[in-house]
């Protein structure tokens, strides 16, 4: 838990975890970020901070810097016009120890200044992007200054993380337009000013001690099902990390979409990334379902069914808002809400009608998760659907079958995760119609959420229902009903 600190330099008041004391030497965030030595540049005469750690892990000399870091670009400039002026360097944070959770083995070799041939240490950098799609927003560079087979998922750093801003912001020409269509080029113009991290080895009493924070690559990604196949979605729910940054990407039709999310976590400081029914906490030394996934209602809804209607109904309820379509002889309408009111508005003046509680019976298992929902009459027992999915076409975890009650149903929802124990959970509702003048509302009521086995005795008509959801769950790429007449 975070506590409240006095700094041994400045003796300031902070809030951190004793594990982050410990390894910044009982300094607050501010002096671990402004440590080092102050000098002024021989050439412009600014102010600037020499960093000997930083300088010995580089391979700099041991004396200090005699020029800033803008004015030694200057000078790199003049050899190679390519080179580009940083004006502006700042520390943001420093973190003396953390735990790596991105592999940066891969990561190529960046010198373009050609440190190596004056004996000194190149960066290695990991330029990253989100990959869901082809276009992206957003790019992080990670420069990594650690030896060869220390680079590796799960090994620990320093890590310091900067702001550089551009004397010119960077201009590349591409080719714009539609797929398949004519093309032209474009310009684009990217903001001068940038974050990235850069990663320092370990040394002394820190190399032996348990990192107090973590660095993350948290990801999520999202389909559109307009074309087929199954809707998929996700994105940050919340971000309490200590710092963070958002790479989004998407398909140049939009029907595919995600994104990756860069952060320093630990078990106070946290994120919670949703993918599609999950919601994933990354904090500390690993990742954890926060939300088993149980979705709103139990995806039951209302339908007003008019068991004798015709055409020129059908036309009138259309016309005051209703979406309505005649069936056979019957007309099925989509209630709608009215801004104030709480609820679904009946039409006026209506002949004989049901009011009508519908849900869908879907979902099924994979690898090592599931979901799955089934629905079952108020007492327990099974339902006949007015409609089922056959057996052709794209079945695998869809939707099943299709009910609908008079006044009122239950649902069982069931979710499978193979690290939880118990690897499944349910949780039982009941949703019943309400209607009070011309108003209705869907209220739902949660039973049960638990273990299978927890249920409890007065919720034992339930048994078989919750069961069977619990199967639906499990059985790897369910294609079939699992609770029906």
């Amino acid at each position: 838990m975070a506590r409240k600190f006095n700094c041994t330099v400045c003796t300031r008041e902070f809030q951190s975890s004793d594990r982050y004391v410990t390894t910044s030497k009982g300094r607050c965030p501010t002096c671990v970020k402004t440590e080092g030595l102050p000098r002024k540049c021989l050439s412009c005469g600014n102010s600037f901070v020499w960093y000997e750690q930083f300088a010995q892990v580089v391979g700099h000399p041991q004396r200090p810097q005699q020029m800033c870091p803008t004015c030694v670009d200057k000078f790199s400039k003049m050899v190679d016009s390519t080179q580009p002026v940083i004006v502006d360097r700042d520390a943001l944070h420093v973190f003396p120890l953390v735990r790596i959770q991105i592999n940066m083995e891969c990561a190529e070799v960046h010198d373009p200044q050609g440190k190596a041939k004056e004996g000194r240490r190149p960066a290695r950098r990991l330029v990253m992007k989100d990959r869901h799609g082809k276009s992206y927003d957003g790019r992080l560079d990670i420069y990594d200054y650690r030896d060869d087979g220390q680079r590796f998922a799960g090994s620990v750093a320093r890590v310091r993380v900067m702001r550089a801003t551009h004397q010119e912001p960077r201009k590349i020409t591409v080719k714009s337009g539609m797929p398949m269509g004519p093309k032209h080029e474009e310009t684009l113009e990217f903001p001068p000013t940038y974050e990235y991290l850069v990663l320092e080895p370990i040394n002394g009493e820190l190399a032996s001690a348990e990192p107090p924070m973590t660095l993350v690559a948290a990801g999520y990604s999202g389909k559109s099902a307009l074309k087929g196949g199954k809707h998929a979605s996700g994105g940050l729910v919340k971000s309490q990390a200590h710092w963070s940054q958002q790479l989004t990407s998407s398909s140049r039709t939009g029907s595919h979409w995600g994104g990756t999310i860069v952060a320093i976590v630990d078990d106070e400081h946290y994120l919670l990334v949703r993918q599609d029914n999950n919601v994933w906490r990354y904090g500390g030394t690993e990742c954890t379902l926060e939300e088993p996934g149980f979705r709103e209602n139990g995806m039951a809804r209302l339908t007003l069914v008019v068991p004798s209607a015709d055409a020129e109904l059908v036309e009138r309820l259309n016309s005051e808002g209703f979406k309505s379509k005649l069936v056979s002889v019957s007309a099925f309408v989509r209630l709608k809400r009215q801004e104030g009111v709480e609820g679904f508005i009946l039409p006026d003046n209506l002949p004989t009608h049901e009011i009508r509680v519908e849900s869908v019976e879907s979902g099924g298992g994979y690898t090592n998760t599931g979901w799955a929902q089934i629905v079952a009459n108020l007492d327990g027992s099974t339902i006949k659907p007015y409609a089922t999915a056959g057996h052709r076409g794209d079945l695998a975890c869809g939707e099943h079958g299709w009910f609908s009650v008079i006044n009122g149903l239950a649902t069982v929802q069931a979710v499978r995760w193979t690290k939880n124990d118990p690897s499944v959970s349910v949780e039982l509702a009941i949703h019943k119609v309400v209607q009070i003048g011309n108003t209705v509302q869907l209220v739902a009521e949660a039973l049960f959420k638990g273990a299978v086995s927890d249920l409890p005795e007065s919720l034992a008509h339930y048994r078989s229902a919750v069961e069977a959801a619990s199967a639906k769950a499990c059985d790897y790429h369910c294609r079939s009903l699992h609770y029906a007449q």
